[in-house]
């Protein structure tokens, strides 16, 4: 896939009648020589003393380590940052360490960070610390099974865009870079399972011309969560390819995004 892929925006026409301010480049993480950054988007109207529910994106990967952006400047992500301020709440983006399937248990500890950096700053940063929500997107599914096993009171809604939920039909160069402790630690479907009275409510969207061998951990984790009753919301784009929200610039792909904002704000507001 070509650098110029990640100068693509979201096909979804973000509102502009109200500004955005961005406090980028915020250092949440040091480790050893590698700096991990966040922005944080939120209209720049907003008055001092207020704290908006926010929303953090999890980017997906493994990384090629060479591109010249980091996630958290790719369009996608900061045309994310910018629709949710454009919605009256805080767009998050962060970068995270996943440059090989090894990195995930790195990953997964700047993932943690990036919330407790978040709920610890959240006056500064002019978010809500109790009304949070993870959105994550293809590889990055893994880093999203935490939520599921233990209630985070903090957590008030979960999605997932075209992700990977479980690790156990991983290439065989994936299961050999992690430990069978680590390929269970981060199938997120299994996760659903041992979480089993945790309600998150979730928000799934599946790209149907997206490939099998992914598809097939959504299909498996949809099942999962309706044979024990889950709070799932899951929306199919059937003509959709992998990162619809940004290839896919049609009719069923905007609804697909209007729903899931539609459901953050229900959330994060309750």
């Amino acid at each position: 896939m070509a650098d110029e892929f990640y100068l693509r925006s979201l096909v979804y026409p973000i509102p502009e009648h109200r500004p955005v301010r961005v406090q980028s480049d915020l250092v949440y993480k040091r480790a050893n020589s590698t700096v991990l950054k966040m922005d944080v988007y939120t209209p720049a109207d907003l008055a001092e003393e207020v704290q908006l529910p926010a929303v953090l994106f999890v980017h997906g990967g493994p990384v090629r380590p060479d591109l010249s952006l980091t996630p958290k400047d790719w369009g996608v992500f900061q045309s994310y940052g910018r629709l949710m301020a454009a919605f009256n709440l805080a767009g998050i983006t962060f970068n995270h360490r996943l440059f090989a399937a090894g990195d995930l248990p790195k990953s997964a500890d700047d993932v943690m960070d990036a919330l407790r950096y978040v709920r610890d700053n959240s006056r500064k940063l002019n978010v809500d610390p109790n009304r949070l929500c993870l959105w994550g997107f293809s590889g990055g599914g893994p880093l999203l099974g935490f939520a599921l096993r233990g209630a985070l009171p903090f957590l008030r809604c979960w999605l997932a865009f075209y992700a990977r939920l479980d690790l156990r039909n991983g290439s065989p160069q994936t299961l050999a870079a992690l430990s069978a402790e680590d390929v269970r630690r981060f199938s997120t479907v299994l996760a659903l399972e041992e979480g089993g009275l945790v309600n998150l409510p979730m928000f799934v969207a599946r790209a149907g011309q997206d490939r099998p061998v992914l598809n097939e951990t959504i299909d498996a984790f949809v099942q999962k969560a309706l044979v024990m009753n889950k709070p799932l919301t899951f929306v199919n784009h059937a003509s959709g390819r992998h990162a619809f929200d940004v290839v896919d610039d049609d009719v069923r792909t905007r609804e697909i995004i209007e729903m899931a904002i539609a459901f953050i704000r229900v959330h994060v507001s309750s």
